[in-house]
């Protein structure tokens, strides 16, 4: 049996398996199983909870037996969204399990609203909470800056945050539109009424 079908065995057997469960039976480093594990997340084999020295594994049906929740403390600085977009749903439990429309909506969602902490909160960190709960998931982004309405009211010059959010669901307001079109939180918004349903 091939160390990859013993991992998937040992996975279904006890639920949830580490690196070194594997190299107690296994002549192989600890790089290699490392690797090994990476392998089968990135293709939906396993899904992964915890960091990389205390990392638990489980097959994707299994993943309520380890912890559902992603969180990450990053400071503000020198932050790509896509880059860090990739680190949940490699280290998400399930997420290789949702639904493609789901996956699609979250992508866009999260990353539209995480650019708009890193670009305007004018914060030195961002909190990054991430969860699946029945087949949704779930997300918050917390950041120290000023506010995307206070952002919106000041910039524009507008009497309360009521007019700036009035503003911003009209779907193109933005305070860098050498940047971007401002959809982003608009869009955002729409997916998840629409995912709510």
């Amino acid at each position: 049996m091939d160390i990859k079908s013993q991992i998937k065995k040992l996975a279904f057997e006890q639920k949830t398996v580490k690196n070194s469960d594997i190299l107690k039976s296994n002549n192989v480093s600890r790089q290699y199983i490392a690797r090994l594990l990476k392998e089968m997340v990135v293709d939906g084999e396993l899904v992964k909870g915890g960091n990389t020295r205390k990392a638990i594994y489980s097959l994707p049906e299994n993943a309520i037996y380890i912890n559902p929740k992603f969180n990450l403390k990053l400071k503000n600085k020198n932050l790509e969204e896509d880059r860090i977009l990739d680190q949940v749903r490699l280290s998400l439990p399930g997420y290789n399990s949702l639904r493609e429309e789901i996956k699609k909506s979250f992508d866009y969602s999260f990353s539209e609203i995480l650019n708009n902490a890193i670009e305007h909160s004018r914060s030195k960190t961002i909190d990054i909470n991430v969860g699946i709960n029945n087949g949704l998931v779930e997300f918050t982004i917390q950041d120290g800056g000023v506010g995307v309405f206070e952002n919106i009211m000041n910039k524009y010059k507008l009497n309360s945050e009521i007019e700036a959010v009035q503003d911003l669901l009209k779907g193109k307001t933005t305070t860098a539109p050498h940047a971007h079109s401002g959809e982003g939180i608009f869009f955002s918004s729409i997916y998840k009424r629409h995912n709510k349903k």
